[in-house]
């Protein structure tokens, strides 16, 4: 029996060997298969975050093209209304006198239109026509730089008292005119714009000849 255990024992122990390679090879399909879904779990959760990651790309682009779209219409709106702003601001200088602020003789010509139009015998309109004498030494004596602050002042109180009754204009050089309408206190009116135009000083003394006439009566 002792040698019959001795020749056994190598034999036993080559069986339990090979048992558990048997084992092993039937344990391997089921690791593969168990790898296989662990592998296809992670490729679907890779998927799916590549999914996600691309919608919220999209969707970062779509809010950035909005953005873009909302700046660029604020961008154009700015820009036409300050387009407009320049047009008006180039109208208004089109038709004042960049010295005094006065309207020019082009508004006096639009202004004149509409009073021929308007004028009547019971509410008439008055044109003054005034031209500063003395100006003219005052520039010489002064220099134009006091000359130019000087028409500013005259034509900032003629349009002052102009302003109630209608309005006052510069012509250019040291003309000034005057569209009024005011058939009660016509004489009053009249003083005043010519008291306007004067001014005395130290060695100078300014004062305006005057010519009128008045629509429709007059022309």
């Amino acid at each position: 029996l002792a040698a019959l255990n001795e020749t056994l024992r190598p034999l036993s122990g080559s069986m339990a060997i090979a048992a558990g390679i048997a084992r092993g090879q039937r344990i391997v399909p089921r690791l593969d298969k168990a790898v296989s879904a662990l592998s296809a779990t992670v490729s679907g959760e890779q998927r799916r975050a590549a999914r996600l990651s691309n919608d919220g790309t999209v969707a970062i682009m779509l809010l950035a093209a909005l953005a873009l779209a909302v700046t660029l219409r604020h961008l154009e709106q700015r820009r036409r209304r300050e387009a407009e702003e320049h047009a008006v601001e180039l109208r208004m200088q089109a038709l004042r006198d960049p010295l005094t602020g006065l309207p020019n003789r082009r508004q006096l010509t639009q202004d004149l239109e509409s009073a021929v139009r308007q004028a009547s015998l019971e509410y008439p309109v008055k044109l003054m026509s005034f031209d500063l004498d003395g100006f003219k030494n005052y520039n010489d004596s002064f220099g134009h730089y006091e000359g130019d602050q000087l028409l500013s002042r005259l034509a900032k109180a003629l349009g002052d008292a102009a302003a109630p009754f209608g309005r006052a204009y510069r012509l250019g050089g040291d003309e000034f005119c005057a569209l009024t309408s005011s058939p009660s206190v016509v004489g009053e009116l009249d003083a005043r714009l010519c008291d306007a135009l004067a001014s005395d000083g130290v060695g100078f003394s300014i004062r305006a000849s005057v010519g009128s006439v008045t629509l429709p009566a007059e022309t």
